[in-house]
C-alpha cells in the first residue's frame, strides 16, 4: 500500500508526476488516501517505459512517477515554427537487436534499419578558439578496430551488467587513455569519443566504463545497422506505450539516477547513502541553434591539437551540424561535472560567435538558442 500523500511528498521534492494505469492521461489527480500497486516505477525514459510493458504484459497493476507530462525521457521532437518542419533531435537509433525488435513490435512500431557507419568527412576545429583545420585528417578507425574487438571479447560478462570476476582483470581499471596506448588502439579515440558520449574525460575514465558503453553491440551496430522508427519521430514509440499502458504498491523500481541528492525524498538510511554518495555523472546537452550565420551545410567535429589524440577540450562544443530546417543547426556539448543550464547556453553562444568567423555565410543578423536536451552518464 503506498499513500497518496507519500507520493505527493516525491512529487514535490523531484518535481515530478504520475501516472497509474486507472487513469488514460500522462497525469492523475487521486482522491483517494492510498493506492495499491504491485509495483511502482521511478521514471517514465526507455528503462521505465520498458519495464512496465513487461510488467503489464505480465498482467501486474502499475505507477510510472515522471518528472515530464509524457513519457520517452531525452526523445524531443522540435517543431518549426515557421516551416512546420520537423526535426527529432533526442534519441534516434537502437540497437538492431531480437529484444528490441521484439518490443517496437509490440508497440506497433514500424522500423527500419539506420546505417550510421564510421565517421565520414567533415569539417574540423576548435570550438574554444573558433580556429578551423581545413587539412586535419581523422584517424581510419578501421585500423584500431579488431585490436579493440580482441579486448572487449575478454569480458563478455560486460554485455550484461558490471558481475566482474575477482580479482578484478587488471586492465579495467587502466584509464582508458592508458588502456588505448597497451593495446594500441589510438585510431580509435575519435570515435570512442563521438560513440561514448557524456562520458566527459574519457581517457580518464576507467576502460570498464568505455568497454561497457562501447560494447560489442555499439561495434555491430556501427559496422551494420541500427534501428530507427519509419516515421522518424521516436516520440511515438513513447505515446503508443502509454496508451498500452493506461497507467492502470508493493515494489518500488527506481529506474533514474542513483544518487544520493535525487534519492533524497525516498528516506535514505546511512548505509544506503553511503553507497549513492560514491557515484558521480558526466553528461552531454543536445540543442539546436538558429539564425547563426554558420553554413547551413556544415558539419564540423571538434578537436584540439593540444590535447591527447586531438580530442576536443571540455567543458565544451564538440559537434556542430546541419538539420532538416533552414538555417537550424544541432550541437552538442561535453558536460564532464554538473554545469547549469545558463552556463552551458553561455559558452556555446561564444563558441558560435568564434566560429563564425571560419564557417560563416553572413555575419550579421541575431540568432537564438532552441531547446536544450541533456543526458546524464553516471560513473562509479
Amino acid at each position: 500500500m503506498i499513500s497518496v500523500a507519500h507520493i505527493a511528498r516525491i512529487l514535490a521534492l523531484l518535481n515530478l508526476t504520475f501516472t497509474s494505469s486507472a487513469s488514460p492521461t500522462p497525469s492523475c489527480v487521486c482522491n483517494e488516501e492510498s493506492i495499491e500497486r504491485d509495483v511502482a516505477i521511478i521514471g517514465g525514459g526507455a528503462t521505465g517505459t520498458l519495464a512496465g510493458i513487461h510488467l503489464k504484459d505480465a498482467e501486474k497493476s502499475i505507477i510510472v512517477v515522471e518528472k515530464m507530462n509524457r513519457l520517452g525521457g531525452p526523445v524531443h521532437m522540435y517543431t518549426d515554427p515557421r516551416t512546420g518542419t520537423k526535426f527529432d533531435f533526442g534519441t534516434q537509433i537502437y540497437f538492431n537487436q531480437t529484444v528490441t525488435k521484439d518490443y517496437l513490435k509490440r508497440l506497433n512500431i514500424s522500423i527500419t534499419n539506420l546505417g550510421i557507419g564510421f565517421p565520414t568527412k567533415s569539417v574540423y576545429a576548435n570550438f574554444k578558439t573558433g580556429q578551423g583545420f581545413d587539412n586535419y585528417t581523422e584517424p581510419n578507425v578501421a585500423d584500431g578496430l579488431p585490436g579493440y574487438v580482441a579486448q572487449l571479447s575478454k569480458y563478455p560478462y560486460l554485455e550484461e551488467g558490471f558481475n566482474l570476476t575477482y580479482p578484478v582483470p587488471e586492465d579495467l581499471p587502466l584509464p582508458f587513455g592508458d588502456f588505448v596506448d597497451k593495446y594500441n588502439l589510438q585510431s580509435l579515440t575519435h570515435f570512442t569519443f563521438f560513440q561514448a558520449q557524456g562520458m566527459g574525460n574519457q581517457m580518464l575514465q576507467s576502460a570498464l566504463y568505455v568497454l561497457k558503453y562501447i560494447s560489442m553491440a555499439v561495434v555491430q551496430g556501427v559496422s551494420s545497422s541500427f534501428l530507427t522508427t519509419v516515421s522518424g519521430n521516436t516520440q511515438e514509440i513513447y505515446d503508443s506505450a502509454l496508451k498500452i499502458l493506461q497507467l492502470d504498491t508493493k515494489q518500488l523500481l527506481i529506474p533514474i539516477q542513483p544518487r544520493s541528492d535525487i534519492l533524497q525524498p525516498f528516506d535514505l538510511d546511512s548505509k544506503e547513502r553511503d553507497i549513492f554518495d560514491k557515484f558521480s555523472n558526466s553528461a552531454f546537452v543536445t540543442g539546436l541553434i538558429n539564425n547563426t550565420g554558420l553554413q547551413d551545410n556544415l558539419t564540423c567535429n571538434g578537436i584540439d591539437p593540444m590535447k591527447r589524440f586531438d580530442l576536443p577540450t571540455l567543458p565544451g562544443m564538440y559537434n556542430i551540424y546541419s538539420t532538416s530546417i533552414p538555417s537550424v543547426l544541432s550541437f552538442k556539448y561535453g558536460v564532464p561535472t554538473d554545469m547549469s543550464t545558463e552556463m552551458v547556453k553561455a559558452d556555446v553562444r561564444n563558441s558560435v560567435i568564434k566560429l563564425r568567423e571560419s564557417y560563416s555565410d553572413d555575419l550579421g543578423g541575431m540568432w537564438t538558442l532552441l531547446p536544450l536536451l541533456p543526458t546524464r552518464i553516471l560513473s562509479w
